[in-house]
């Protein structure tokens, strides 16, 4: 025959809702673990996977010390007209967006350029900057009046592509592709928006350091004083 034990109750411990409960809910070494045990818990969590598609610049924050220096026109356009004052248009993405192999795409027009003007169109950065100086490691695209360049810059050393991309005629769309595949960066230009006809020499670069960057800017005066550079970035794809 099968019996149950009886329990005697006054053997067992008792529930003390000044030393569980209440602490649970208000002692502070309690209430800071549970905070670290979720963040820890969030930060272990993976990332939502990235899904390339064009970049949508009405999200993108836009600093611009002077009206109308940029103007988004559209959900895949954006106009600029640099001068010498802050103007730059960034996406946070999230830490580490931007792993692995990848390729991006846009189209650029060239409208005109002062002699000595520049710009940056694409920056990958793990910081928010005015200066590419101020950015820490970080990889851009800088078209002058005359010529184009590839960048890295690693440790505080500026390194550009041995090649460049020259001449650089006003009045010209170049549809730009943007390659990362192991520690090799190369950007080409074409002619036409299907890229079959390639123009100027392709720039490469064997990279320092393959970061897994945040933040992508769309474009970026160059902020020294210098005169105009002045055009429109469309159909971003990263």
């Amino acid at each position: 025959m099968f019996c149950i034990p009886k329990l005697k109750i006054n053997t067992l411990p008792k529930f003390q809702p000044e030393t569980i409960g209440q602490r649970i809910q208000s002692g502070p070494l309690t209430r800071a673990f549970w905070r670290y045990a979720f963040a820890a818990r969030k930060a272990l969590e993976p990332s939502p996977p990235h899904i390339p598609g064009y970049a949508d610049f009405t999200t993108f924050t836009e600093v611009d010390n002077v009206e109308n220096n940029i103007i988004v026109n559209s959900a895949l356009s954006v106009s600029f007209d640099f001068g010498s004052l802050t103007a730059y248009l960034y996406k946070d993405t999230f830490a580490g967006f931007f792993v692995g192999d990848f390729t991006h795409y846009f189209d650029l027009y060239y409208e005109a350029g002062d002699s000595g003007s520049a710009a940056y169109v694409w920056i990958l950065t793990h910081i928010v900057a005015s200066k590419t100086d101020d950015m820490g490691n970080c990889l851009f695209f800088r078209l002058s009046q005359a010529d184009a360049y590839l960048f890295e810059k690693y440790n505080g050393t500026y390194y550009p592509s041995a090649n460049r991309i020259y001449p650089l005629p006003t009045d010209k769309t170049y549809y730009i592709t943007i390659t990362r595949v192991g520690s090799t960066l190369t950007l080409r230009a074409y002619n036409d928006s299907a890229r079959t006809s390639q123009y100027g020499d392709t720039l490469s670069l064997s990279l320092h350091s393959v970061e897994d960057y945040r933040y992508i800017y769309a474009i970026m005066n160059l902020y020294t004083g210098l005169p105009y550079w002045r055009g429109t970035l469309e159909n971003l794809w990263y």
